[in-house]
C-alpha cells in the first residue's frame, strides 16, 4: 500500500503536522487544551441530565450506570466525528501547499486523526481519574488493551478520510453531505440510548455500523476490565482493514489530478 509507505517515510512531517495542529488551536487561549474538554463535557452533563433525570433510560444487568456508558462511548465518537468532518476537506484546504511544492498528500488525513486523537486521550484521563475518584478503579491490565480499539479506530478513520477528502476534492458538495450524515450516523449509534431500545426492525442499522462495535469495544475495557472478542470485534476490525485499503486505493487514483481541480 503506497500511502501507508508514504506516512512510513515521511513520519517525521507527519509528527510536525499534529503538534502543530494541536497547537495552532490553543494559540492565544488563556486555559490552553483546556478547551479540549469543557465543551465535549457540558454536552455530556446535558446528556447524562435528560436521559437520567427526565427520560430515564435503564440499561439492564451490567456493572456500570448510564453516565460512565456515556462517557465512555462519547470521547472515540468525538475524535472520529472531528477527523471525518476534517479529513473530508483537508485536500481543499490545503490546496495552495499541495499546487506549489511536491507535498506527500496522503499524510494530511492521518495527521488530522492523529490530532482528533488528543482530545479522546485527555477525555479518558479525565473519566478514568473521575472512576478512580469515586471507587470504581478501571483494571489496569485492561486498560493496557486499549491500543488495540485505538488502532482499530485510526486506520478505519484513515481509510473513509482518504475516500472522501479525494472524492471532496472533485465534488465539494461532499464536504456538507458528510456534515449532514454525521448526525445520522450518531444517532444510529448506541452512545446515548442502549441498543436494547431500538425496536427490531431498526436494529439492522446499529448492528452493521461499526462504530458501534468500536464503542462497545472501548466499554468492555475501559468499564468491565475485559477485551470482548466477539463477531462484533471481528467485524468491525475486517471492515476497519477493509477502508484502509480501499482509502489507500481511491486515494492513489485521485491524487494525481488534485492540482488540476483545487
Amino acid at each position: 500500500m503506497s500511502s501507508i509507505r508514504t506516512l512510513f517515510s515521511h513520519r517525521n512531517l507527519l509528527f510536525t503536522l499534529v503538534k502543530r495542529d494541536i497547537a495552532l488551536r490553543y494559540t492565544g487561549s488563556a486555559i490552553g487544551f483546556v478547551w479540549t474538554v469543557i465543551n465535549p463535557i457540558f454536552l455530556l452533563i446535558i446528556y447524562s441530565v435528560l436521559f437520567t433525570s427526565i427520560i430515564r433510560v435503564k440499561l439492564g444487568e451490567v456493572p456500570y450506570n448510564f453516565v460512565e456508558f456515556l462517557f465512555c462511548g462519547f470521547w472515540p465518537w468525538i475524535a472520529f466525528q472531528e477527523a471525518i468532518i476534517r479529513s473530508t476537506n483537508s485536500i481543499v484546504e490545503n490546496g495552495n501547499l499541495i499546487k506549489s511544492v511536491i507535498f506527500p498528500s496522503e499524510i494530511l488525513t492521518p495527521s488530522l486523526v492523529l490530532s482528533s486523537f488528543f482530545q479522546q486521550f485527555i477525555g479518558f484521563l479525565l473519566f478514568i481519574a473521575v472512576l478512580a475518584f469515586m471507587g470504581r478503579i478501571p483494571n489496569l491490565l485492561a486498560l493496557l488493551l486499549l491500543p488495540i480499539p485505538m488502532f482499530l479506530q485510526f486506520i478505519l478513520t484513515m481509510g473513509l478520510g482518504w475516500i472522501l477528502s479525494g472524492i471532496n476534492a472533485f465534488f465539494r458538495d461532499t464536504f456538507q453531505l458528510i456534515n449532514a450524515a454525521i448526525i445520522f450516523w450518531f444517532f444510529v449509534t448506541p452512545i446515548v440510548y442502549p441498543e436494547y431500545l431500538v425496536p427490531e426492525h431498526f436494529r439492522i442499522f446499529i448492528t452493521i455500523n461499526p462504530i458501534t462495535h468500536m464503542v462497545e469495544l472501548y466499554r468492555s475495557i475501559i468499564l468491565e476490565g475485559k477485551l470482548n472478542i466477539n463477531w462484533g470485534t471481528i467485524y468491525f476490525s475486517s471492515i476497519s482493514i477493509f477502508f484502509l485499503i480501499l482509502g489507500d486505493f481511491v486515494f492513489k487514483k485521485l491524487k494525481v489530478k488534485f492540482a488540476d481541480v483545487i
